[in-house]
């Protein structure tokens, strides 16, 4: 590596200077310390990480200026990167190390500079290379141990965030299953189960479309990772899965709209992150209410897609009605039979699901189906001759709709042949 030296800064002609106080390291390396912008680990200022920044400064220093005596025992670069790697296991910016190499280089610069008087600029050039040099070194020294420990810590951090993540959905969460997660146990979750769509471009013959997906799936659990407060957990795979958000507040004591806000927001992030749909329904619980939760959130997003639901979040009171119709039992066999008759006319289920399913005018339906006004009508009297129902009745047409609900999510054939 290229060095500049305190006894001879440039190589060839050296400069002319003017009689100057030198200034002592140990000096130099306290000014600079002293005066880097630590606002942002303000509240975490302590002795060792001040030292740190000292012997960071320090090694800067000596790279640039050699005054050190002796070999050193160990590389500057191999110094660097150690505390670089104990920032990143603090979580500390590693914004204020560069600063710290920046501002050392800075300050060296001018207590040469003080005394030159430039006469040769091919001078400046090759000791300016020389000095550019030194300052990439310390640069990459910072970033490369930085990034060392990060992806050391995602590494195990991923692997202990679905294991913790796995025992609440089992109901065996211990204290035990938190060891290398920072996050620790919440007492309350948002239990949040989610559908992932296809990424447009999982259809492009020219790509890999398991490739793609499993892009989408890290663009997402990169978000979860970094960009959402408090970190949820996750269990997810290229279709969806499951998210855990730990709570602001136990269950039942927050703000219901405010929650829903909240996840809500972090669905569409989910979304624009993946460059695709994203459906999800959630259920807060405390943590011992975590497996039931899951149970009844994927139940609510099974329903929500095969009503059609579109993307974004499905509340539980948007869905309570065509939850409760979709559970078994006498009633559910009874609400289904009403559609029997129509079992041989699937022409007719067409037209009475988006009859029931747009809020328009009939000349709309028409429109829809791309037949008239009048055939539409017409058809609306044979379904009433067949079951007994009115469509354009309020009360008939509400026992219709419950029973299209309740035989699309139960899987009962519409179309079947009588």
């Amino acid at each position: 590596m290229t060095r500049m030296r305190t006894s001879a800064m440039y190589s060839g002609r050296a400069p002319v200077r003017t009689a100057t106080q030198p200034v002592h390291p140990t000096t130099l390396v306290r000014s600079v310390v002293d005066g880097l912008d630590l606002t942002a680990v303000a509240g975490r200022m302590d002795g060792r990480l001040r030292a740190d920044l000292v012997e960071l400064v320090r090694c800067s220093v000596h790279e640039l200026t050699e005054t050190s005596a002796g070999a050193d025992p160990e590389p500057v670069t191999d110094r660097i990167e150690s505390i670089a790697r104990g920032w990143a296991q603090r979580d500390l910016p590693v914004e204020i190390l560069h600063r710290a190499v920046h501002a050392a280089v800075s300050s060296c610069l001018q207590w040469w500079a003080r005394g030159v008087v430039w006469s040769d600029g091919r001078i400046v050039r090759t000791e300016g290379a020389g000095l550019i040099d030194v300052l990439r070194t310390l640069s990459a020294a910072v970033a490369r141990g930085y990034a060392a420990e990060v992806r050391a810590m995602t590494a195990e951090g991923r692997v202990a965030a679905a294991t913790l993540a796995s025992g609440l959905l089992a109901g065996c969460a211990d204290g035990t299953r938190t060891a290398g997660y920072a996050a620790g146990l919440s007492n309350s979750y948002l239990v949040v189960a989610v559908a992932i769509g296809a990424h447009p471009q999982e259809s492009d013959p020219r790509l890999d479309a398991r490739v793609v997906a499993r892009r989408k799936l890290r663009r997402i659990q990169a978000e979860l990772a970094t960009g959402c407060r408090p970190r949820p957990l996750s269990l997810l795979s290229v279709d969806g899965g499951t998210i855990l958000i730990p709570a602001e507040a136990p269950a039942g004591d927050a703000d219901p709209a405010a929650v829903e806000q909240r996840v809500s927001e972090w669905i569409d992030r989910l979304a624009h992150v993946a460059g695709a749909p994203v459906r999800a329904t959630f259920i807060e619980a405390e943590q011992s209410a975590i497996p039931k939760a899951a149970d009844l959130a994927h139940e609510l997003l099974d329903l929500a897609v095969h009503l059609g639901r579109g993307p974004g979040l499905h509340r539980f009171r948007d869905l309570a009605c065509e939850y409760q119709l979709s559970r078994p039992g006498r009633a559910n066999l009874r609400i289904r039979s009403v559609l029997d008759p129509l079992r041989g006319e699937p022409t007719l289920l067409d037209t009475l699901r988006a009859y029931l399913g747009s809020p328009g005018t009939q000349e709309a339906v028409a429109r829809q189906l791309g037949i008239s006004v009048g055939t539409l009508r017409r058809r609306l009297v044979r379904i009433e001759a067949l079951t007994g129902l009115d469509p354009e009745t309020a009360t008939d047409s509400w026992q219709l709709r419950s029973s299209l609900v309740a035989r699309i999510v139960t899987g009962t054939a519409l179309h079947k042949a009588g």
